[in-house]
């Protein structure tokens, strides 16, 4: 089992890692210029963003009556301009040389792998969601700008991908491995950005708008006040009796919840997503160091499979000199 870090032609990004019962596995992320100098069948044209086709457009030809030309695109601050070069990048996912998926997005998925890899149609964006192992997981960074993590998942066993060369996710993956205190805080981090929009939105937002209440109250006053009153018309409707039921009174015992209890119990959306962010970054730490040890344990298994063959190399020449020597000694025993 050999994870790969290489970069393709371009800007594309290439992750591969070559299994040993799934065979190569391999990932391009690239606009879809780039992804088609990798599989001819790749769409010509995408539909990201906006759920409707777009035109293709040549080096040569700029682009006309949309809201960013060429002309304008240098005008805009550095980093809104890579924001939206990132966007446009899309997936390409391949297993023994068969295009098993291709994405108009980067979002995190898992894909299904099996032993034979049914090939998609050309011209396609498909791929098969997995619910169960074996998969291949896509992990994105930010905003689904960025390929952050990939993991191969195979019953009970999980392989991560080295990143490419030069990209973002292979600094990050260094960062992680010269040191054990960001091992453990990126993917809590992490864990914890998937409830952080949960969070912003109970605790945050209610404390700015007691920041601004005074703005908009006083915006409040330069508003007209209109009342309109519509004749809706009365209707009656029927009233229905349903029988009284008394069920048996129970004596329960007395028993009064601590205070800590019912603050938790009260405030439930608070602190959910705090420990749902937390056991997520857990597993992200659980899954890291289980791919160490399977990646340590098939390169102790390659050494000593080299090692092996190298020892019963030697011997095999040891045994051809030993013979040609000893039908040395008769041959000149013979003349003698």
């Amino acid at each position: 089992m050999k994870s790969e870090r290489t970069f393709t032609t371009g800007e594309c990004e290439r992750w591969a890692l070559d299994h040993p019962v799934y065979g190569l596995i391999e990932v391009y992320v690239g606009t879809p210029e780039q992804l088609r100098h990798v599989d001819a069948g790749f769409p010509q044209q995408s539909s990201q963003g906006s759920g409707r086709k777009q035109k293709q457009h040549t080096a040569d030809e700029p682009e006309r009556g949309g809201s960013f030309t060429a002309s304008s695109t240098k005008r805009l601050p550095a980093t809104f301009s890579q924001y939206r070069a990132l966007r446009k990048r899309e997936l390409l996912v391949m297993q023994q040389r068969v295009v098993i998926a291709r994405r108009r997005s980067l979002e995190s998925v898992k894909i299904v792998l099996k032993k034979d890899p049914e090939p998609l149609e050309e011209s396609r964006y498909d791929f098969a969601l997995a619910v169960s192992a074996p998969y291949l997981q896509i992990i994105s960074g930010g905003v689904n700008a960025w390929i952050r993590e990939m993991w191969v998942k195979v019953q009970g066993t999980v392989i991560q991908i080295d990143a490419p060369r030069g990209s973002k996710a292979e600094k990050r993956q260094r960062a992680m491995e010269d040191s054990p205190y960001k091992r453990w805080l990126y993917p809590l981090a992490a864990g914890m950005g998937k409830g952080g929009w949960a969070f912003f939105c109970i605790v945050l937002l209610p404390f700015l708008g007691k920041v601004m209440q005074p703005v908009t109250d006083w915006l409040a006053q330069f508003i007209p006040d209109w009342h309109i009153n519509i004749p809706w018309p009365d209707i009656k409707l029927p009233q229905i009796f349903f029988p009284e039921i008394h069920l048996p009174s129970i004596p329960w015992p007395d028993w009064s919840a601590p205070g800590w209890l019912i603050f938790l119990l009260d405030y439930t959306k608070v602190w959910m997503p705090i420990v749902v962010g937390l056991w997520l970054g857990i597993v992200a730490v659980r899954n890291a160091h289980r791919s160490r040890q399977e990646t340590l344990r098939e390169e102790r298994q390659r050494l000593v499979s080299a090692f092996a063959a190298r020892l019963e190399q030697l011997e095999g020449n040891g045994r051809g000199s030993a013979d040609a020597g000893g039908e040395g000694v008769a041959l000149k025993k013979r003349k003698e």
